[in-house]
């Protein structure tokens, strides 16, 4: 939509109230005239044209108002713009006397006035319509296991222990009657004997060093649970009931908290009652097990930070990887291309057409290349292509495990000295070239790092109110949030796996501050933009809730002035929607 003046005159005369233009009826549409009447009809139907073009200014400045007052006036400024196209087209038929067409275009001018109006009264304000409907998550478990996946992501394999129904023996110093007598009692071996003990599975999350305790239960397994300390008398009651109902419900969340335990341990700690630490259970334990299977929160944003070195930091070192790489490129083809193309069919295209066009040949491109264009589904060919580079020297796969560390240094923001070192010693020809090209490139991985370290903390200072910011207008500014409250997805790689993720998407509205008394006046909008990588730096858990982190670069770069910063993060999977709102000062300079 076009700002015209008219528009501005109007919005400032009428801000606080609604916009009455005076505006006749419609003048009637004459007949479409024969020989020399077609003049005068001309401007009867030129009066006509005149009314709508009063009725296209009007529902400019409605629109206007309606969008600096906070309203998303979008679908209202589409259906305008066509209007206006079809006031300009009536224009140009009366001129070339087409005037039998001009009825239909009249009549859908006429609609075009009632969906305008009809838009612009149920326009929504910004932020406020989920991008869609929650989507519901298919539960993995059916049991407690669901809640803490939801809240905290399931852990790695490696970071989870079970222990199925095998054989729990305990043993007691001076067992009461209550348990010798019970069935399971074994008088040769004088120990309790259960033959079919609750599976437990324990999840261990390193971030925050907690631990995850599930176990098989039923009504009589959690009378074990209800008190920390259980006496001789009422543990061998216990016992000889669970002798005779050793089956069991879905698993439990039993125990949230340090990892003091494991998946062998636990069983001999409830149903024994030994080495139990203070509240591990009782009433110590319920409002820790309460938090650590809630439901989510309200989505809400727990942190906010910025920076304006990060985006010059990025393209500084993406500029000094392409120059590293374009020289490795040249000298060793064959190691560039496997890390480049194998996984992708274009990129590796691409490269081979690159070598092919320097004058460079290579057998094991080639072979490479046959394997890529063959019938094979692409597991097959990842397959063969592996085989292949085990089929090399030493001397290749050394370089190419070097030069792929080297290449990750940009996503583990961990670049070694030692490898730089080494891929310059591999290239003895052109190891100061190379060590000229890849020193830079590390520094710049360094200082990245650190401006991350920064920021982590910053974050962590779980600060979302801010005073009035200030920044140059020359700055590229980075946001930093850290989210609580959003829903994670399971996400398949291509290896068979799944890796958690949010579907989050963010969208800023500036508007300009023009005095004390003044409301702000709309400048522009965004597009709504799929958050990318988020957690891929920063990884936080608060009260047993993992949060979401994500950063992007402010999409405009703002003249100096007073400006309201509305920016709206929607989760897509809850189909809920958080807006955090700032005041910026843009200035010709840094100021202090």
């Amino acid at each position: 939509m076009r700002f015209r003046s008219g528009a501005l005159i109007l919005l400032l005369l009428f801000s606080t109230g609604c916009v009455r233009i005076f505006s006749p009826g419609r003048p009637s549409i004459p007949k479409a005239p024969l020989g020399k009447n077609q003049m005068a009809a001309a401007n009867d139907y030129l009066k006509v044209i005149d009314y709508y073009d009063v009725q296209v200014r009007a529902l400019d400045a409605q629109i206007s108002i309606k969008r600096t007052d906070g309203y998303n006036t979008s679908a209202a400024e589409t259906i305008h713009k066509e209007m206006e196209e079809k006031v300009e087209s009536a224009k140009a038929l009366t001129f070339e006397r087409k005037f039998s067409e001009l009825e239909n275009v009249f009549k859908a001018i006429d609609e075009d006035i009632k969906r305008v109006k009809a838009e612009v009264k149920k326009a929504p304000r910004f932020g406020n319509e989920p991008a869609k409907k929650p989507v519901k998550q298919a539960r993995k478990f059916l049991d407690d296991r669901d809640w803490v996946k939801e809240i905290r992501g399931e852990p790695q394999r490696s970071n989870k222990q079970s222990r199925y129904p095998t054989t729990l023996e305990l043993r007691f110093f001076n067992p009461p009657a209550s348990i010798t007598q019970s069935m399971c009692w074994n008088s040769i071996g004088q120990a309790f004997v259960l033959q079919n003990p609750p599976s437990v599975e324990t999840w261990y999350y390193q971030e925050d060093q907690t631990m995850y305790v599930f176990m098989e239960t039923n009504s009589i397994v959690e009378q074990f649970m209800l008190r920390n300390e259980l006496p001789e008398n009422e543990l061998g009651i216990l016992l000889s009931n669970l002798c005779m109902a050793q089956t069991y419900s879905s698993y439990k969340l039993i125990y949230a908290g340090p990892p003091i335990t494991d998946a062998s341990f636990i069983l001999e700690q409830i149903f024994g009652a030994k080495m139990r630490s203070a509240d591990m259970f009782g009433v110590g334990a319920i409002s820790r097990l309460a938090r650590a299977t809630a439901a989510l929160p309200d989505l809400a944003v727990a942190s906010v930070a910025f920076d304006t070195a990060f985006y010059g930091l990025n393209k500084l070192q993406s500029a000094q990887f392409d120059k590293l790489f374009d020289l490795m490129a040249i000298q060793n083809p064959e190691a560039v291309g496997v890390m480049f193309g194998v996984s992708n069919k274009e990129g590796f295209d691409k490269f081979y057409a690159n070598v092919q066009a320097a004058g460079k040949s290579s057998v094991f491109l080639e072979e490479v290349k046959k394997i890529r264009e063959g019938i094979d589904v692409d597991e097959v060919k990842g397959k063969k292509i592996s085989k292949l580079i085990d089929n090399q020297s030493k001397e290749f796969k050394k370089r190419l495990q070097v030069l792929k560390k080297v290449s990750k240094w940009n996503q583990t923001m961990s670049p070694g000295k030692g490898e730089m070192q080494e891929l310059a010693s591999l290239y003895p020809d052109k190891d100061t070239e190379i060590y000229a090209l890849a020193a830079p490139f590390r520094e710049t991985i360094l200082k990245i790092t650190a401006n991350f370290g920064i920021l982590r903390r910053d974050l962590l200072r779980f600060k979302k109110q801010w005073p009035e910011l200030v920044f140059s207008h020359k700055d590229y500014i980075s946001i930093f949030f850290l989210l609580e409250g959003v829903s994670f997805h399971d996400k398949p790689l291509p290896n068979g796996g799944n890796v958690e993720e949010p579907d989050l998407s963010f969208k800023v509205v500036v508007k300009m501050m023009q005095g004390k008394y003044d409301p702000p006046v709309f400048v522009k909008e965004s597009e709504e933009t799929k958050i990318k990588n988020a957690n891929r730096y920063i990884d936080e858990v608060k009260e047993y809730r993992r949060l979401a982190s994500f950063g992007i670069i402010f999409p405009f770069r703002l003249p100096p002035g007073r400006y309201e910063i509305t920016m709206f993060i929607t989760d897509n999977l809850r189909a809920k929607t958080v807006q955090q709102e700032l005041i910026w000062q843009i200035s010709e300079e840094n100021e202090p």
